[in-house]
C-alpha cells in the first residue's frame, strides 16, 4: 500500500515520505488489492479531501470507499461484520452519506 500512495524516495529536505497523485491507476491499484488495508486507505483519503477542501480528492476517495464494500464484504468474509462496520464509519462521517 505505502509504494501505491507515496513517492518512493525522499526529497533532499523532507523527512516524511510525499503522497502521490490519487487519480484513477491509484484507485484502480487499491479497488485490485481489495483487502482491509484499501479500506482504511480510502477513509484515510476521505479524511484529507475534507482537511484540505478537495472536492476532486473527495470524490475520487469516496468512489473508491463505494466501490471498496462488496468487495471487502465478498473477499474477507466481512459478510458477519459487514453492516455494522460500515454503519460505524458512516455515522462518524455522516457527511459523506450526503454527498
Amino acid at each position: 500500500m505505502v509504494e501505491i500512495l507515496f513517492e518512493p524516495e525522499l526529497l533532499e529536505h523532507e523527512t516524511q515520505l510525499l503522497p502521490k497523485s490519487f487519480d484513477a491507476e491509484c484507485k484502480a491499484r487499491i479497488v485490485a488489492l481489495g483487502c482491509f488495508d484499501s479500506l482504511v486507505a480510502a477513509v484515510l483519503r476521505v479524511a484529507i479531501s475534507e482537511e484540505i477542501a478537495s472536492p476532486e480528492l473527495s470524490e475520487t476517495a469516496l468512489s473508491l470507499y463505494y466501490e471498496l464494500q462488496p468487495l471487502l464484504r465478498e473477499r474477507l468474509g466481512f459478510a458477519p461484520f459487514y453492516p455494522a462496520l460500515f454503519s460505524s464509519i458512516d455515522k462518524r462521517r455522516k457527511r459523506w452519506v450526503y454527498l
